[in-house]
Protein backbone atom coordinates (compact mmCIF):
# COMPACT_ATOMS: atom_id res chain seq x y z
CA UNK A 1 0.00 0.00 0.00
CA UNK A 2 1.76 3.19 -0.94
CA UNK A 3 0.15 5.58 1.49
CA UNK A 4 -0.47 8.43 -0.07
CA UNK A 5 -2.79 11.71 0.95
CA UNK A 6 -2.86 15.45 0.15
CA UNK A 7 -0.66 17.12 2.78
CA UNK A 8 -3.78 19.22 4.02
CA UNK A 9 -5.82 16.46 4.69
CA UNK A 10 -6.62 15.64 8.34
CA UNK A 11 -4.12 13.14 9.41
CA UNK A 12 -6.31 11.51 11.17
CA UNK A 13 -8.98 10.92 8.66
CA UNK A 14 -5.93 9.50 6.78
CA UNK A 15 -4.51 6.70 8.80
CA UNK A 16 -8.42 5.76 9.50
CA UNK A 17 -8.61 5.50 6.06
CA UNK A 18 -5.34 3.58 5.31
CA UNK A 19 -6.31 0.78 8.02
CA UNK A 20 -10.14 0.79 6.24
CA UNK A 21 -8.26 -0.02 3.21
CA UNK A 22 -6.24 -2.93 4.93
CA UNK A 23 -9.51 -4.40 6.69
CA UNK A 24 -10.97 -4.56 3.15
CA UNK A 25 -8.47 -6.09 1.66
CA UNK A 26 -8.33 -8.94 4.17
CA UNK A 27 -12.20 -9.33 3.70
CA UNK A 28 -11.33 -9.54 -0.37
CA UNK A 29 -9.33 -12.52 0.35
CA UNK A 30 -5.59 -10.91 0.67
CA UNK A 31 -3.42 -12.26 3.31
CA UNK A 32 -0.31 -10.04 2.70
CA UNK A 33 -0.10 -6.36 3.14
CA UNK A 34 3.07 -4.25 2.78
CA UNK A 35 2.80 -0.80 4.04
CA UNK A 36 5.77 2.00 2.11
CA UNK A 37 6.65 5.36 3.44
CA UNK A 38 8.74 8.20 2.70
CA UNK A 39 9.03 10.42 5.98
CA UNK A 40 10.34 13.48 4.18
CA UNK A 41 7.63 13.88 1.91
CA UNK A 42 4.01 15.51 3.23
CA UNK A 43 1.69 13.20 1.13
CA UNK A 44 3.11 10.39 2.46
CA UNK A 45 1.78 10.57 6.85
CA UNK A 46 3.13 7.17 7.93
CA UNK A 47 6.12 7.95 9.59
CA UNK A 48 6.77 4.87 11.67
CA UNK A 49 5.73 1.61 9.95
CA UNK A 50 5.74 -0.23 13.53
CA UNK A 51 3.45 1.82 14.82
CA UNK A 52 1.27 1.79 12.01
CA UNK A 53 1.29 -2.17 11.46
CA UNK A 54 -0.08 -2.47 15.31
CA UNK A 55 -2.90 -0.68 14.34
CA UNK A 56 -3.40 -2.75 11.67
CA UNK A 57 -3.01 -5.92 13.74
CA UNK A 58 -5.74 -4.96 15.66
CA UNK A 59 -8.07 -4.63 13.11
CA UNK A 60 -7.15 -7.83 11.27
CA UNK A 61 -7.64 -11.95 11.64
CA UNK A 62 -5.72 -13.45 8.87
CA UNK A 63 -3.70 -10.61 7.21
CA UNK A 64 0.44 -11.01 6.82
CA UNK A 65 2.17 -7.28 6.45
CA UNK A 66 5.47 -5.75 6.61
CA UNK A 67 7.01 -2.91 6.75
CA UNK A 68 9.06 -2.15 3.39
CA UNK A 69 12.87 -0.81 3.27
CA UNK A 70 15.53 -1.06 5.24
CA UNK A 71 15.06 -3.33 8.42
CA UNK A 72 18.45 -4.87 8.57
CA UNK A 73 19.71 -2.38 11.52
CA UNK A 74 19.66 -3.79 15.55
CA UNK A 75 16.53 -0.50 16.53
CA UNK A 76 14.18 -1.64 13.70
CA UNK A 77 14.99 -5.25 13.95
CA UNK A 78 14.57 -5.72 17.98
CA UNK A 79 10.91 -3.35 16.43
CA UNK A 80 9.57 -6.14 13.81
CA UNK A 81 10.70 -8.82 16.74
CA UNK A 82 8.24 -7.23 19.05
CA UNK A 83 5.43 -6.82 16.79
CA UNK A 84 5.90 -10.07 14.92
CA UNK A 85 5.28 -11.42 19.03
CA UNK A 86 2.27 -9.14 19.39
CA UNK A 87 0.34 -9.69 15.87
CA UNK A 88 1.19 -13.32 16.57
CA UNK A 89 2.18 -13.13 12.47
CA UNK A 90 5.09 -13.07 10.57
CA UNK A 91 6.96 -10.54 9.44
Amino acid sequence: MMPVHPPEKDRTQCFNEDLEFIELAESLGFVEGWVGNHESLPWEPIAGNDIFLSAAFQRTKNHTAGPRGDYHAPQPSRKSGLLHCLARSPI
